[in-house]
């Protein structure tokens, strides 16, 4: 039966672009896997245990991730880092309209990065549990890592839903959140590539703490990604305000967390350890000089981005002047 005159042939581009869960799930593995690399690299050897049994192995055995007590951070930035690398991928992907990336293609991402995550974290857990003696303080201290695990798998699928999220607010949020959680793994990744010889200086005259990331890195990427938004909605404004906070207690909490777990001679007396915790916080959180260094270098480099994405505009029709985000999303409320 021929078709009607005058009816248009169905629809089928955007079905044809669309990326597909399937493509979507092997992004997220590739991209979980690629956060493992400076980890895989250094050898992937278990970090010493608290609890294992006497004679301890030398060398440790093979671990997928960094899990102990001592390396908090540590496992949060490898399991935060893939999720935000398939975030950022995904974004990119949607923003050259070249192919259509919605829900499902992000929930396809998010399972492949889970995926990988369940294998490295159970393969981690049961590697620490061969070594643990068998009494009721090591079922608490694998439990313990178990939450740890847990916590950083929630954080990055967090963090993968703010980066894809159509508003630009809580992609403010979510790249501030890896910048702090990140860790040592920009330092990973830039050594073998000989960038830390000409970065490292720079972070340690910014900086306090030696730490590349705290002093450098963070405060560039938060200011960068708030001049790549802009001010111009309400939305946008409270994430900026909102980033730049954490920009001032995130690198406190975690301080103050790792050094009170690292604390072993309070583990048996709760109250000391938290005690110990609320002092590292507020002696950290009292150090105002690294604080201001790294926000008035995030405010800079905010100014300059969003001085040049304006100049890039200028010209060019404005597609958010009625407080509409890029994708069409209202954004003049908090998002």
């Amino acid at each position: 039966m021929s078709a009607a005159v005058g009816s248009s042939p169905p629809d089928v581009t955007a079905a044809a672009r669309r990326l597909s869960p399937v493509a979507g799930a092997a992004l997220g593995v590739s991209c979980a896997v690629l956060a493992l690399v400076p980890w895989l690299a250094g050898g992937a050897r278990l970090p010493q245990q608290v609890l294992w049994a006497e004679p301890v192995p030398s060398p440790l055995p093979v671990a997928l991730l960094p899990l102990s007590p001592f390396s908090l951070i540590d496992v949060l930035a490898v399991l935060v880092v893939g999720p935000a690398l398939a975030g950022a991928a995904l974004r990119l992907v949607r923003r050259s309209r070249r192919m259509t990336v919605d829900r499902r293609s992000v929930l396809g991402a998010g399972a492949g990065v889970l995926g990988v995550q369940a294998v490295t974290g159970v393969q981690a857990l049961t590697t620490v549990a061969s070594g643990l003696p068998e009494r009721t303080a090591s079922d608490v201290y694998l439990a313990a890592l178990a939450l740890l695990v847990a916590t950083g798998v929630g954080t990055g699928l967090v963090l993968l839903a703010l980066l894809t999220a159509e508003p630009k607010a809580p992609v403010v949020l979510g790249v501030t959140l890896t910048a702090l959680l990140a860790g040592g793994w920009p330092t990973a990744v830039l050594a073998p590539l000989g960038l830390l010889g000409v970065l490292g200086p720079v972070g340690g005259r910014l900086g306090t703490n030696g730490s590349l990331e705290a002093a450098w890195l963070a405060p560039v990427a938060v200011g960068a990604v708030i001049g790549w938004a802009g001010l111009r909605t309400r939305g946008r404004a409270l994430a900026a305000a909102a980033a730049l906070l954490l920009l001032w207690a995130g690198p406190a909490v975690i301080t103050a967390v790792t050094m009170a777990v690292g604390y072993r001679v309070a583990w048996h007396y709760p109250g000391e350890l938290v005690g110990y915790g609320a002092q590292v916080l507020l002696a950290s959180l009292s150090s105002t000089g690294s604080t201001v260094r790294a926000i008035a270098l995030a405010a800079a480099v905010a100014v300059v981005v969003g001085g040049a994405i304006a100049v890039a505009r200028r010209g060019t029709p404005r597609r958010d002047d009625a407080g509409v985000d890029d994708a069409g999303v209202d954004d003049s409320g908090p998002a």
